[in-house]
C-alpha cells in the first residue's frame, strides 16, 4: 500500500511540473518578455520613468506590427530605486530573475545603480542587460552581456572643459560629491581642465546625501573661481540656490540638466551650460507626445532604442538565443530615435555632445 501511495504522490508532482514546463513553454512561445529595471522613485525617477515611457512606445508599435518573430512583446517592470543603495537594485534584479522568461533587461538607470550590479550579471551568462542612461565604461566594459545606449559621460565633461578654455576661462572650482559616477565626472574635469593649461582654485567633494551646501558655496566664492562645474546632479539646485544667495558671478556649468532640477532651483540653474547629446527624432517626439501628452524628457529616446535594439537584432539572429543576439547586438547599426546606434567593440555607444544652456529656466541650445 505504502509503494502505491508513493508512486501517486510522484506521479501528481510529476503532472504538476510537466505541466508547469509546458505552461512556460507555450507562454515562452507566445511572449517575449523584457525586464525593466528602472528607478521609478526617488532622484533618479524622472530618467527612469522616461525609459520607461519610451519602452512602452516601441512595444506598443512592435506588437502592432506583429511582435519580434511572432511574439508578442510583453514588459515586466521593477523598480531599482537607485538612490536607496546597491542591495535594492540586486533585489529587484533577482526579482526580474525569478520570471524565467525575462532574459533581456532594460536597465538600471544610473551608475550608482548599475556599478554595484556588474558582478552579478557577469555570473548571469542567460541574460542581456542594456542601460538606457547609465554613463560609465565601468558598467558595459564590466560583463560581456551589459550594453551601453548612453554615451560615456567622460566624453561631454572633457567637451565642458575645452570649452571653458576657449571662453576665456581660466580658474575653475569643481563642485560634485561622493557618489562614483559624481566623483568620476569631477576627476575628468579637473584633469582635463589642468591639461589645458586651466588652474582648478576649488574642488569640494561632500557627502551624497547633504542638501545644506551654503558651506561649500562659501568656499567657491572665496576661491572667486571664473567658472564653477557642478557634477553633484542631484544636489546642483541646492547648489545653485545657495551660490545666488552669496552672489556669486561667475559662470556655471554642469555634465546634465533636467526638468526635476530647473523647477527645484527656482531659476538660480539659469545661464548654466551643460553637456547633452542630440535630441530625439522628431517623428519620435511627436509620437511620444501624442501618447503621454509630454515632449520626451532625458532617456526617453533611449529606452525606446533599447527595446528596438533588442527586436531587431533578436530578428536578425533568428533567434531569442542569448548568445546568437548578443553576437548579433555587438554588430548591429542603426538610426534610432536617439541617433545613431553602433557599438564601439566594448559593446558602449560613442556618440558627440552639444551644448545647451539655462535661459529663464527653460533648456535652449547654447548661441
Amino acid at each position: 500500500m505504502k509503494t502505491v501511495i508513493s508512486f501517486l504522490i510522484a506521479l501528481i508532482v510529476g503532472t504538476g511540473v510537466f505541466a508547469y514546463i509546458s505552461r512556460d513553454r507555450v507562454i515562452g512561445d507566445s511572449e517575449a518578455r523584457i525586464g525593466l529595471l528602472l528607478c521609478l522613485s526617488g532622484e533618479c525617477a524622472e530618467p527612469g520613468t522616461n525609459a520607461q515611457h519610451g519602452a512602452e512606445l516601441a512595444a506598443e508599435q512592435i506588437n502592432s506590427n506583429g511582435g519580434v518573430l511572432g511574439r508578442k512583446v510583453r514588459l515586466v517592470t521593477q523598480d531599482s530605486n537607485e538612490m536607496v543603495g546597491g542591495a535594492q537594485v540586486i533585489s529587484a534584479y533577482r526579482a526580474l530573475r525569478r520570471d524565467s522568461l525575462v532574459k533581456y533587461i532594460i536597465g538600471p538607470t544610473w551608475t550608482v545603480g548599475g556599478l554595484p550590479l556588474v558582478p552579478v550579471i557577469a555570473k548571469d551568462r542567460e541574460i542581456l542587460i542594456t542601460s538606457p542612461s547609465l554613463g560609465v565604461a565601468d558598467f558595459n566594459e564590466g560583463s560581456r552581456n551589459a550594453f551601453n545606449l548612453w554615451p560615456h559621460d567622460s566624453v561631454g565633461t572633457k567637451g565642458l572643459a575645452q570649452l571653458a578654455m576657449d571662453r576665456g576661462w581660466k580658474r575653475a572650482a569643481v563642485l560634485s560629491n561622493q557618489g562614483p559616477w559624481e566623483s568620476a565626472q569631477a576627476k575628468v574635469f579637473a584633469e582635463e581642465f589642468k591639461r589645458l593649461g586651466g588652474e582648478i582654485v576649488a574642488f569640494i567633494e561632500p557627502a551624497v546625501d547633504i542638501k545644506d551646501l551654503r558651506t561649500e558655496a562659501l568656499q567657491i566664492k572665496s576661491a572667486n573661481p571664473d567658472v564653477v562645474f557642478m557634477s553633484n546632479y542631484t544636489q546642483m539646485d541646492v547648489a545653485a540656490k545657495d551660490l545666488r544667495r552669496l552672489q556669486y558671478s561667475g559662470k556655471k556649468m554642469a555634465i546634465l540638466m533636467d526638468e526635476t532640477r530647473l523647477k527645484n532651483s527656482e531659476g538660480a540653474l539659469d545661464d548654466t551650460i551643460y553637456a547633452i547629446y542630440p535630441e530625439a527624432k522628431n517623428d519620435f517626439a511627436a509620437r511620444f507626445k501624442a501618447k503621454f501628452g509630454v515632449e520626451p524628457g532625458i532617456s526617453a529616446a533611449q529606452g525606446y532604442d533599447a527595446v528596438q535594439l533588442y527586436a531587431r537584432a533578436v530578428t536578425a539572429a533568428h533567434s531569442f538565443d542569448i548568445e546568437t543576439v548578443r553576437e548579433t547586438m555587438s554588430k548591429i547599426k542603426f538610426e534610432g530615435a536617439s541617433g545613431e546606434i553602433e557599438f564601439d567593440g566594448k559593446r558602449g555607444v560613442t556618440k558627440r555632445p552639444v551644448f545647451w544652456s539655462v535661459r529663464d529656466s527653460k533648456q535652449v541650445p547654447l548661441e
